[in-house]
């Protein structure tokens, strides 16, 4: 089994209102040997000083966390969202403290209507199937300059906005059409030495079929191109969803010839079997 959850936020996201230690006690409880707390630091249209107070208070609490609970490894970790937006202020996240982990992601996108995160747009019958291709692309642009210029170790959730736009509002994205934007990422992470997350925010316990972002196709598009560190993150914003979906990830990524995952301990990545 998976045993580390490397993908987790608290009290100190804006999105969250969970406590380290519910966090914790629930991964215990799922026989985790491990969890990363990455609370968001998104760089798109916030107060600067309010995310560096909210990261130097999760930082602060998962180092009490870890001392509190001695038999479960807590790592420091961020998730710094929309780097694009200021370089200087990724800098200074990162300035913060000396962490196990750095999260790369994408959440907010100024194109056509939206100027916002795309989780909280409505992409119904506004948005032309047209506009709809033309913002994936979009995002697509958004994350490949996030791989190729700027610092962190594992990249979040490649395929995140088709939660959204396929799973909530039922649009169509031909992501053949994407697929040379998407090699470039995954090319990318691995120029780096970076890690390709398999977010598993969107499966179930119990209820095959979900959407594992990235899913297949595109995990054996990164080993096909060399890609061989990978890591699992829920994504979970109550202590409810930590670990979900490991048991089905695992068995969707297995036979597709990866052997290893990847957790990271002061920025360094360690691979352990599954």
């Amino acid at each position: 089994m998976i045993a580390y959850d490397q993908h987790l936020h608290t009290h100190c996201s804006h999105d969250s209102k969970e406590s380290f230690d519910a966090i914790c006690l629930a991964a215990r409880a799922r026989g985790l040997s491990g969890v990363a707390i990455t609370d968001h630091a998104d760089l798109f249209g916030v107060d600067p000083e309010e995310t560096r107070d909210r990261i130097a208070r999760s930082v602060r609490e998962a180092t009490e966390a870890g001392e509190r609970y001695p038999d479960l490894s807590v790592s420091r970790g961020v998730e710094i969202g929309d780097y694009f937006a200021s370089r200087d202020g990724g800098r200074s996240v990162l300035s913060l403290a000396d962490y196990d982990l750095v999260i790369g992601s994408v959440h907010c996108l100024s194109f056509g209507k939206l100027n916002d995160a795309y989780s909280r747009c409505d992409f119904g019958e506004t948005w032309s199937d047209g506009e709809i291709e033309g913002l994936f692309a979009h995002y697509l642009s958004l994350l490949l300059t996030m791989a190729e210029t700027n610092d962190f170790d594992v990249l979040a959730h490649l395929t995140c906005p088709l939660r959204y736009l396929i799973g909530k509002y039922r649009r169509k994205v031909d992501l053949s059409r994407r697929r040379d934007a998407i090699a470039a990422i995954l090319s990318a992470v691995i120029r780096r030495g970076a890690a390709l997350e398999i977010n598993t925010s969107g499966l179930s316990d119990g209820e095959p079929g979900g959407m594992m972002m990235p899913d297949e196709p595109i995990l054996s598009l990164y080993r096909d191109l060399g890609g061989k560190r990978i890591t699992f993150g829920s994504d979970a914003h109550t202590a409810a969803r930590v670990g979900i979906g490991f048991r089905e990830a695992e068995e969707r990524v297995a036979p597709l010839g990866f052997t290893h995952y990847t957790v990271y301990r002061k920025r360094e990545p360690i691979d352990l079997p599954f």
